[in-house]
C-alpha cells in the first residue's frame, strides 16, 4: 500500500463547492472512475481521502492536491488516465505522483487577486502601509487583531484586461493561516469603490519556499 497525490485545478462553478462537499465529491469521483483505492476498516468503510489544504468557498485554484491510498502495483499513469476521463467541467487533472511531503508540512500559499476599480498605484500605496491590521477569528470563537504586514511575501501588482492583479504569498497550514479576503477587506477600506472579482490559489509551499509536492 502507498499514498499517491493527485494535483488538479478547481474552477468555474466548482468554486462554490465547500470543503466538506469536496470530500463527498471525491468519493463519487473514485466510484465513477473505478479507481482501485483502499478503504478504511470498521463498520462504515469508505475510501481514504485527504485534501491537502481546505480552499475557501468562492476561491478558484490551479494547484489543489488530494491523497488516495492504492496498492503498490498501481501506476500513477493509470490513475491519471482513469480520473481524467471522469472529472466534471471546472476540474482538470494536472498530474498524479507519489507523495513527497505531508499535508501538515504546508506553510504558505500563493494567491492571485483580481481587483476592479482599484488602480495599481492605489494598491501599492495601501500595501505600503507600515502596519496592516486585520481581525481574525480564534479557534475559541473570539476575535484577535493581527498585523499581517510581516507575513506578506512576494507581493506584485500588474494590469490585465483593465483590472489590477495582485499576486502575493500568505501563511497557510497548521501553524498560521491568513485568508486573503481579510487583506482584501483592509484594501477596500482604503480604496473607495474597489471590488474583488476573483481569488485564485496558484501554489502551496513547505518550509524553505519549496513547492508542495
Amino acid at each position: 500500500m502507498r499514498k499517491i497525490r493527485m494535483f488538479y485545478e478547481k474552477r468555474g462553478n466548482l468554486r462554490y463547492v465547500s470543503h466538506l462537499d469536496m470530500n463527498r465529491f471525491m468519493s463519487r469521483l473514485i466510484a465513477r472512475a473505478g479507481l482501485p483505492v483502499l478503504y478504511t476498516e470498521g463498520y462504515n468503510p469508505h475510501p481514504y481521502i485527504n485534501i491537502s489544504l481546505p480552499l475557501s468557498l468562492g476561491f478558484e485554484s490551479s494547484y489543489e492536491a488530494v491523497d488516495f491510498k492504492v496498492a503498490d502495483d498501481v501506476e500513477c499513469e493509470d490513475i491519471f488516465s482513469m480520473v481524467s476521463g471522469a472529472v466534471p467541467p471546472g476540474m482538470t487533472v494536472a498530474r498524479v505522483a507519489d507523495v513527497v511531503y505531508k499535508s501538515g508540512d504546508i506553510r504558505a500559499a500563493r494567491y492571485e487577486i483580481v481587483f476592479e476599480n482599484a488602480a495599481s498605484a492605489a494598491l501599492r500605496e495601501a500595501l505600503g502601509s507600515p502596519e496592516i491590521f486585520i481581525t481574525k477569528k480564534t479557534k475559541k470563537g473570539g476575535e484577535t487583531q493581527i498585523d499581517i504586514k510581516p507575513h506578506i511575501n512576494g507581493a506584485e501588482i500588474c494590469e490585465a484586461d483593465g483590472r489590477a492583479v495582485l499576486t502575493l504569498i500568505l501563511p497557510a497550514g497548521s501553524n498560521l493561516t491568513i485568508n486573503p479576503m481579510l487583506l482584501c477587506d483592509f484594501l477596500a477600506e482604503r480604496i473607495p469603490g474597489a471590488l474583488v472579482r476573483g481569488v485564485t490559489r496558484t501554489m502551496l509551499y513547505v518550509d524553505g519556499g519549496k513547492e508542495f509536492v
